[in-house]
């Protein structure tokens, strides 16, 4: 099905969505490729387990407008916090994100 309304696929949009954002290769930080390249892997090689959780948490924040800007706010807060650069560091202050990704256990996978 052709798309007329010159949207790009999800990859493509991850630079718009970013902008601003300094994503380096200097063993703290991660490059955007890196982490679509890491997320592409969670879901080819068949990590199941993170795959699966990042799967419902996307079908959750997709359905959940609300929750998918209070996250996209933490994530906007902590980077300008961190200098527009995503690290370890700065990825573990993301505490809501950690809280839908946890809630996501809770309400998607059977023990």
């Amino acid at each position: 099905m052709a798309n007329n309304n010159n949207s790009h696929p999800f990859p493509a949009q991850i630079p718009e969505r970013t902008s601003g954002v300094t994503l380096r290769s200097d063993g703290n930080s991660l490059t955007m490729n890196e982490i679509v390249a890491q997320c592409f892997l969670f879901f080819i090689a068949g990590f199941e387990t993170s795959s699966t959780t990042m799967t419902f948490a996307l079908f959750e924040l997709a359905n959940h407008q609300d929750l998918q800007e209070r996250v996209r706010e933490e994530l906007s807060t902590i980077l300008a916090k961190h200098n527009n650069q995503m690290t370890y560091d700065s990825l573990s202050e993301l505490k809501y994100m950690k809280q839908v990704i946890d809630g996501i256990s809770v309400l998607w996978v059977r023990t």
